[in-house]
């Protein structure tokens, strides 16, 4: 295990001991009877110093929530990866665009986010207004609003207030570790405990800045690791002091360490600020007839759990499973081990065969964060090539901080590898499964197709009655289907509703 994260989880459950026995308490012998006052009276002093850093943090940054702040700005990546999203599993990967501009009028209540992003063929856009009028967020592609509680400026993570108030907010659980050399400089180290939610957090001796947040995570399915944040090139922003490069990463059990950096700069407080008024041709996104965690049998012996995530607002993640004669086959392993979890249930509702296969469409971080719980069933994953190193990584990943079915009882990987088809069938049932790969969203991408059935499976090609059916995705899998010739009568995905009737037979013959 990364010797980072070793020493974190050491910290962050023995933490008082940790203060109290600090470079600047002296150490205190097991053996003494006074050893009980003496943690006691130490920790109370480290304590009280990492409070003091933090008050003195506090006001070295200037407070976001002043009534007077009036400021405009804007934070862009200049050297950035999207790791999880990318087009391949493994470096080197592409780059990707990010800009969130801030609008922040505290004298008139307005507060203005306006976040633009695009990676693996995505774009999003997005505009949160909050005045005294409303708090909407508005999604800019789709041209529908729903209620929002802030524009995220507040809580936005490349700026150093909401970690010095996360810390603030443990008062108990903060410790004055002592001075240490940080880049050639002098820095006063401070650590708050608190299991999982364990940081370290770096100031300027002299100045106060917060210069690094060292934080443990577990990234599923990757394993533990250590994200960070670095601060640097301070600037005045009106009232608030702000870096003006920020360089933020991580360094997981099976992904190594990617780091993104990041520019703030100011910008003109009223010029292209947007308004409520702006946003007069939006309309209110309805979700009311979402289904939530909800089974639906998409042909005999092949099933979907729609909504499995139980999304609210149509971020929505479907799981599809077949029961084969004498196994079963499940597409996708989203987001998590307790959504994979809450799968097993579903399928152990219909059937009690073993699950053989998982077919597992793509190696991005939201489409296989469950995947460990099927390696810990012995389930064999079926694949691509590219993805073959990085999962032997994911089985072996150390997860003390998420404890999941294969950290608590590891099984060994089994693997089958797609190249370009490969068929699974029993007397029962059949299904072949392609790689359609490349896309503009996965250099590899599996489909499931079931040909007795006509039913095609899918994921992030299409989101029917969610995403746009002029997408480069859509006609990419459009062409495979032609070229194939596949002959489907119902598509259904990861995201999305089932796609067939009319509709599906329009869009099969563009």
């Amino acid at each position: 295990m990364n010797s980072l994260i070793r020493t974190f989880l050491i910290i962050s459950s023995l933490f008082t001991v940790s203060c109290a026995t600090g470079q600047n308490s002296g150490t205190i012998s097991a053996d003494d009877p006074r050893t009980s006052q003496a943690y006691a009276e130490a920790f109370l002093q480290a304590n009280a110093r990492g409070l003091a850093i933090l008050n003195e943090a506090s006001q070295a940054h200037g407070d976001i929530a002043d009534s007077s702040l009036v400021v405009a700005l804007t934070i862009e990546v200049k050297e950035g990866i999207h790791r999880g999203q990318s087009l391949v599993v493994d470096p080197p990967y592409e780059r990707y665009h990010l800009e969130n501009k801030f609008f922040i009028d505290r004298k008139n209540n307005i507060e203005v986010g306006h976040f633009m992003n695009r990676f693996a063929g995505f774009d999003f856009v997005n505009i949160i207004i909050t005045d005294d009028e409303a708090s909407r967020d508005y999604n800019v592609l789709t041209k529908k609003y729903t209620d929002a509680t802030s524009s995220g400026f507040d809580n936005f993570r490349y700026f150093p207030h909401p970690y010095i108030k996360a810390a603030m907010a443990r008062p108990k659980h903060v410790c004055y570790e002592g001075s240490v050399d940080y880049k050639g400089k002098t820095v006063n180290r401070i650590f708050v405990g608190g299991g999982s939610s364990a940081r370290r957090l770096y100031f300027d001796a002299e100045k106060g800045y917060l210069l690094r947040v060292e934080y443990l995570r577990n990234n599923e399915p990757y394993g533990d690791g250590v994200s960070f944040k670095d601060f640097s090139n301070f600037e005045k922003f009106g009232p608030l002091t702000l870096p003006q490069v920020i360089a933020s990463g991580g360094n997981y059990s099976a992904r190594g360490e990617v780091v993104n950096r990041f520019e703030l700069r100011a910008i003109d407080p009223v010029v292209n600020r947007p308004t409520h008024e702006q946003m007069i041709d939006f309309t209110p996104a309805d979700y009311s007839q979402v289904v939530k965690n909800q089974m639906t049998e998409l042909s005999e012996n092949i099933y979907m759990i729609e909504n499995i995530t139980e999304s609210v607002d149509g971020d929505d993640y479907n799981v599809m499973f077949a029961v084969f004669e004498k196994f079963i086959l499940v597409g996708e392993a989203p987001v998590n081990a307790a959504t994979s979890e809450k799968a097993l249930r579903h399928i152990r509702s219909v059937s009690d065969k073993p699950i053989k296969y998982l077919v597992q469409s793509h190696h991005h971080n939201d489409h296989w964060g469950g995947i460990r719980t099927y390696i810990a069933k012995g389930t064999t994953i079926i694949t691509t090539k590219g993805n073959a190193a990085i999962l032997k990584r994911i089985a072996s990943a150390p997860s003390v901080l998420n404890p999941d079915r294969q950290w608590e009882d590891p099984k060994p990987l089994s693997m089958d590898l797609v190249t370009e088809r490969l068929q699974i069938n029993d007397s029962g049932n059949a299904a072949l499964i392609y790689d359609v790969g490349p896309t503009n969203h996965a250099n590899e991408m599996l489909i499931v197709y079931f040909p007795e059935q006509g039913l095609l499976w899918q994921a992030d090609l299409i989101s029917y009655g969610e995403w746009d059916l002029n997408d480069p995705r859509s006609d990419h899998l459009l062409s495979k289907i032609k070229s194939l010739n596949l002959k489907v009568k119902k598509i259904a995905g990861v995201h999305g509703h089932v796609f067939e009737g009319v509709e599906l037979q329009k869009w099969l013959n563009k």
